[in-house]
């Protein structure tokens, strides 16, 4: 399955992902989904919040609709997802493609969409990093492109908070404090203390391979 993504930087504004199956798969189903939950309902320095009001500042993307093929360009059909924005910036977030099929391993595939005017963005203008497992060194940088000195920054490492130990404090590059290992996979987030709901920040993917 291919994932097709663009307006990484609009994500105020109503635009779209595909989902395109390779011809074994086309029986497969595909679904879309949010991820992993880039607002929370308390401030940035505690855990937990009542689901309910979580999943509405988080909510699902429209289902996708299938768009028939082209027998001259593309004879396979393939899925959209139309991303509707509102004032909620329901748009923001990182999204996925999943295709299930009871005779094969579920894949889902994920792209990020920020902010036309986010102030933190990754610091390679990269939304996803690749590394291998046990690699070394890992680091995982954004910059602030903000009109005010830098202000203090906090990560997020798949929802949870990470201001616990002081090399991710109030620094613009997160550190794997070890050799590479699955459980590092994920979304990374950098925010400015206190501002994670204004969604004007950072989302990166780290991919580890092997294993």
């Amino acid at each position: 399955m291919t994932l097709l993504s663009r307006d990484h930087f609009q994500s105020e504004v109503d635009s779209q992902y595909e989902c395109h199956l390779s011809e074994p798969d086309e029986d497969s189903t595909v679904s879309s989904l949010r991820t992993s939950h880039t607002r929370a309902c308390r401030n940035d320095f505690r855990d937990g919040c009542d689901p309910i009001l979580l999943d509405e500042l988080n909510p699902e993307p429209p289902f996708p609709h299938r768009v028939p093929g082209n027998r001259d360009t593309d004879p396979l059909s393939y899925f959209v997802v139309d991303m509707i924005n509102d004032d909620k910036n329901n748009a923001f977030g990182v999204f996925a493609c999943r295709a299930t099929n009871v005779e094969k391993v579920e894949t889902t595939i994920s792209t990020t969409r920020m902010r036309s005017d986010a102030i933190i963005i990754p610091a390679d203008d990269l939304f996803t990093k690749t590394v291998n497992i046990n690699d070394t060194n890992v680091t995982i940088s954004v910059r602030y492109i903000g009109s005010d000195d830098q202000p203090a920054l906090r990560w997020r490492n798949n929802t949870q908070f990470r201001n616990d130990e002081s090399v991710y404090f109030n620094t613009d590059t997160f550190i794997l404090d070890e050799p590479a290992q699955l459980y590092h996979k994920g979304i990374y987030e950098s925010f400015i203390a206190g501002n994670r709901n204004e969604t004007r920040h950072a989302l990166i993917i780290l991919i580890v391979r092997g294993g």
